[in-house]
């Protein structure tokens, strides 16, 4: 393998005296304040509306109940895995209870997928490419809501368990990175141990990011190995190191939740969503048909290989462009390299033209479709050129690159023949969407400098491209939010204060109404979902279960739920109106929690409605 830095430097630390210092500095420096800029202003401009009505409770519930040493799995059912509900408990414990904390340790963690984003693919790519990726991730995921529901989003996700994988998956292949181009033999196993302790705190979160990061993870440090002609005896040492660490995590979180419950229900917690994974009643629901694009298979395909077809159509103008101007030694040469910035504003004035024509052909919100086309074309390039590869030229660099782009497309997998930036998408689908961005504002337009053509006739129009995208994607967000009517109800006060849509006019008046007639110390039970009355009205839900959809309902088991609310009868029960149709029910009380519904009725009794009828919650108090 080539000799190369052993670390990486951020952008600004990268610059060279030999390399028109000043100027380099400056570029540097203008690259950085771009995207810094670009998180603040987001930031600032979706400040306090990042959550949803419904969606994030159990996000702020389970750890503050945490906080207050309440064990997840024993006393909070929960299907996901314990890393992230334990840090966000533990941060409540540590910092205080309060929806800032979690929004200031999520934005932390959106920074530091920034910072790695951006060091990854600048080493993969170019400072350039790296700089439109961050600004993308900034503008399209990490804050908006592009759907009427929020909670989409890195601030204040409906599930931290989605973005911490992501982000510490990110960070496993830095890491990989990192060790892939040490020429010190200790280094290069620490930041290996690294990468594989950061891939065992996946295994803690959730299924797909984990699926997604360790396969690539474990053959990217393979195929370090045999680049660098490693001996038998050092790879099995660090094959030892890197599958060793990545299962300590897991040992460690057994360990710790042996203390609270038997050896079995540890193991079988720590599994978290993989006991989930392949359950057939779950798959056979009609919501994850409709997610995956499973139910019409053959329309989704079609779906999917159009817009693919659009990005080649899109991008070849601009690249036969690019290989257009190459470099001439006839006197015509210094016209050639003159027509070369006409060509690329020209360029990126036909991307606009072109999207104006075809703006209401277009299904702007559903571009991102052929992603998973895309990415299967950029893994099986990067995989032939690499098998391709004389042995010493199998560097840190194209290893990195394979990774990063078997991870988005392993990642994406779990969207099926359905890719969208909305909903999951915007962690599911962002990485694909960042190594899309790596291809076409760096990868293409270097290989046709290479040629000795002018890459940025397709850098250019690329660039144009994105941008429209982004505009079209933010269109009806900016609407929305430049309304006083989107999220006009505060929620909480101080630092748990919260905007939230108009569905929260029932939460607030039900929350005065518990506040009026509650006791201290009496519970609630909220159902079939909305933890976040209990977190508003700091009021416990004796059950542990807080989120009780048709999914929910199938892992914990009608039968157990029902045995916690005999065992642990709350003082309180809300109902909250929900639309369990995607899932293919018609509701809590009707059929798929009829039974459990059945003895709230027997033990309960309305007291008060709240809302209207398009969302109203309505108060059980005890009979008698």
């Amino acid at each position: 393998m080539s000799a190369e830095s052993d670390d990486f430097r951020f952008p600004i630390a990268d610059c060279r005296m030999n390399q028109s210092a000043i100027g380099g500095r400056q570029s540097a420096i203008l690259h950085t304040l771009v995207i810094a800029t670009t998180f603040l202003a987001m930031a600032i401009w979706t400040w306090g509306k990042w959550a949803d009505t419904i969606g994030n409770g159990r996000e702020l519930y389970i750890p503050w109940r945490i906080a207050h040493g309440e064990v997840l799995y024993r006393d909070l059912p929960h299907h996901a895995g314990p890393f992230s509900q334990y840090f966000n408990g533990l941060l409540f414990w540590t910092v205080g209870t309060s929806a800032r904390t979690l929004v200031l340790s999520n934005l932390a963690w959106l920074a530091a997928l920034v910072v790695v984003v951006h060091l990854l693919w600048t080493y993969v790519a170019d400072r350039i490419a790296a700089t439109v990726a961050c600004v993308v991730l900034l503008l399209v995921f990490s804050f908006v809501q592009l759907t009427l529901s929020a909670g989409f989003n890195f601030v204040l996700p409906y599930a931290h368990e989605l973005t911490h994988g992501v982000i510490l998956s990110f960070g496993a292949i830095a890491c990989l990175t990192m060790s892939l181009r040490s020429t010190d033999t200790s280094r290069a196993r620490l930041w290996l141990g690294a990468a594989g302790g950061l891939v065992g705190l996946v295994f803690l979160t959730r299924a797909e990011p984990f699926v997604a990061v360790a396969l690539p993870v474990v053959l990217g440090a393979l195929a370090g190995m045999y680049a660098r002609r490693t001996t038998t005896r050092d790879a099995l040492v660090e094959s030892g190191i890197l599958i060793g660490m990545m299962l300590l995590p897991a040992v460690i979180a057994v360990s710790l939740l042996r203390l609270a419950m038997p050896t079995g229900d540890a193991i079988a917690s720590v599994l978290g969503s993989w006991r989930w994974s392949f359950d057939q009643r779950l798959l056979g629901m009609d919501y994850y048909a409709l997610v995956t694009g499973a139910g019409r298979p053959s329309e989704n395909l079609s779906r999917s290989l159009k817009p693919a077809v659009w990005y080649v159509l899109a991008l070849l103008p601009a690249v036969a462009a690019g290989l257009g101007l190459r470099q001439h030694t006839s006197e015509h040469a210094k016209a050639w390299h003159e027509a070369r910035l006409p060509v690329a504003i020209a360029l990126a004035l036909l991307v606009l033209a072109a999207s104006y024509v075809l703006n209401d052909a277009l299904e702007w919100m559903w571009v991102a479709r052929g992603l998973n086309v895309a990415m299967l074309a950029v893994c099986l390039t990067f995989t032939f050129g690499a098998i391709g590869h004389q042995r010493e030229r199998l560097d840190a660099r194209v290893i990195t690159r394979l990774c990063l782009a078997w991870f988005a497309l392993l990642l994406l997998a779990r969207m099926g023949l359905r890719v969208a930036i909305h909903e999951f998408g915007f962690a599911i689908a962002m990485p694909a969407m960042l190594v899309a961005v790596a291809a076409v504002v760096g990868w293409i337009p270097a290989w046709v400098d290479r040629t000795g053509g002018f890459g940025w006739a397709p850098r250019a129009a690329a660039i144009t491209a994105l941008a429209i995208l982004c505009v079209h994607w933010l269109g009806p967000f900016a609407r929305n939010l430049s309304s006083s009517d989107v999220k006009p109800i505060v929620l909480g006060e101080g630092a748990d204060a919260l905007r939230f849509d108009r569905r929260a006019t029932a939460m607030r008046d039900m929350l005065a109404m518990l506040d009026e007639r509650a006791g201290d110390g009496d519970t609630l039970f909220v159902l079939p979902e909305g933890a976040l009355v209990n977190y508003y009205a700091a009021m416990r839900n004796p059950t542990g279960y807080v989120y009780l959809m048709p999914p929910d309902m199938l892992m914990f088991g009608h039968e157990n739920v029902l045995a916690a609310l005999r065992r642990s009868p709350p003082d309180w029960v809300v109902m909250i109106k929900s639309n369990p149709s995607a899932y293919g029910f018609e509701g809590f009380a009707k059929d798929y929690g009829r039974e459990i519904w059945s003895w709230v009725g027997e033990h309960y009794t309305e007291v008060a409605t709240t809302g209207d009828s398009r969302f109203w919650m309505k108060l059980y108090g005890r009979k008698g």
